[in-house]
């Protein structure tokens, strides 16, 4: 299964729709580790640690810190 789980701002929500599908392999976008934006949480490690799922994590870039942006907004830790 695939999902851009848009930062994991509804994590709670997230993780019952993924236990609920039962997936052999998840392919998630937009996992927040440690950034201002989603208040530091690890996303990926949250939903490994719910799903009983092994994780290997591939960065595609790092948003870097703005002042000019709220913290909903921001990417950096």
């Amino acid at each position: 299964m695939q999902w851009n789980i848009e930062r994991g701002y509804k994590l709670d929500g997230i993780i019952q729709e993924l236990k609920r599908t039962n997936a052999d392999v998840l392919a998630l976008q937009e996992l927040d580790i440690g950034c201002e934006r989603t208040g530091k949480r690890d996303t990926m490690n949250e939903i490994a640690a719910a799903l009983g799922y092994s994780v290997a994590f591939f960065c595609e870039f790092e948003e870097l810190h703005s002042p000019a942006r709220k913290a909903e907004l921001q990417g950096l830790p």
